[in-house]
């Protein structure tokens, strides 16, 4: 019995000429070389509104903000490591991020079997009123992983009072 081996077929266009390069952008002038012209007109200001922060002027969240989201995140976490259930997160994850962790607690996620996941750092970010923006990450084992969320202020409606009326409206974790 004899076995033939036939080209495969053809599926790339045919080589073509290399394109000629890019022409190169212009060299950037020297900002501090002195001016060959003198300069006659007037500079126009930009106008910022009386709440914008000026660029060197840090911008941080509440203590207590930054207490209930490294709280939450911790909890969130040993809730998807299946160490704490999804119904202790019911008065700091708003229904949407808790059934979203939820969800990924039954769920059989590879990344379970790296080891227990440890919350690493979080920065926060306020965006108006009552309302603050986090980043941060995690780690399985060897790996690192993002988690990211929004909170705001809820009304404390009853309890101890100790999570500070802040509620996780919107949660990612990677």
């Amino acid at each position: 019995m004899r076995t033939f081996v036939t080209a495969a077929p053809a599926t790339e266009p045919p080589a073509a000429a290399a394109p000629a390069p890019a022409p190169r952008c212009p060299r950037r002038p020297d900002l501090h070389a002195p001016r060959r012209v003198p300069h006659h007109a007037v500079t126009p200001r930009s106008r910022r509104p009386a709440s914008a922060h000026a660029p060197d002027t840090p911008v941080t969240a509440s203590p207590d903000a930054h207490r209930f989201a490294e709280v939450a995140l911790r909890l969130t976490l040993e809730v998807l490591d299946r160490r704490r259930q999804p119904h202790q997160l019911r008065t700091m994850l708003a229904a949407a991020p808790l059934g979203l962790v939820s969800a990924l607690a039954r769920a059989d996620s590879p990344g379970r079997r790296l080891g227990a996941a440890q919350l690493r750092r979080i920065h926060l970010r306020p965006t108006g009123p009552g309302a603050v923006e986090l980043f941060g990450s995690y780690q399985r084992g060897d790996r690192t992983f993002a988690v990211a969320g929004r909170i705001e202020r809820a009304p404390v409606t009853g309890g101890t009072g100790d999570r500070g009326g802040w509620v996780f409206t919107s949660l990612q974790v990677g």
